[in-house]
């Protein structure tokens, strides 16, 4: 699995702050936006804007990727992507089952949280630079605004994750 846009971030770099978070920090916490996102595909009672909040926290953590190696060739951030994204599923609870299910949803919501946590103590009032540039391209893709800055689901409870 890759990251959405690993580039997207990159390309938004260019009009952005520098990023708050260490490479491995930054690619840690993209890595389970992104296995979460995976996951909430695979699921069918996933609420639309529960997706949106998590697919925001994604494109926070690409950029937060993009700007902890500011300069860097993009094989070194998908190399940093592709090793996160190793660990977390080396980490992550496995099995079969209602069980093991329901375990995988509580690590990545748990997970989540501790990514969103870093975001908004990063950023305290100020939006992360992303989001005008995902509120534009869900007006035009005719989205529901999503408000929080969260880069996290965690409120939701691993809703469509089990």
């Amino acid at each position: 699995m890759a990251f959405i846009s690993i580039m997207a971030g990159a390309s938004l770099l260019m009009a952005g702050p520098a990023g708050h978070f260490t490479t491995e920090q930054a690619a840690d916490c993209a890595a389970i936006q992104a296995i979460t996102l995976d996951a909430m595909r695979a699921a069918s009672n996933v609420p639309a804007p529960i997706r949106l909040k998590v697919r925001n926290g994604l494109a926070m953590w690409e950029y937060e990727l993009s700007a902890s190696a500011e300069g860097a060739p993009p094989e070194k951030l998908q190399k940093a992507a592709d090793l996160a994204i190793a660990k977390v599923h080396e980490e992550m609870p496995q099995g079969q089952g209602a069980d093991a299910a329901a375990a995988r949803g509580e690590y990545l919501t748990s997970r989540s949280a501790a990514c969103a946590t870093l975001i908004a103590e990063a950023y305290g009032e100020q939006e992360h630079p992303v989001m005008p540039y995902l509120r534009e391209a869900d007006a035009k893709a005719g989205l529901p605004a999503v408000t929080p800055v969260s880069a996290s689901a965690a409120d939701d409870k691993s809703r469509g994750l089990r």
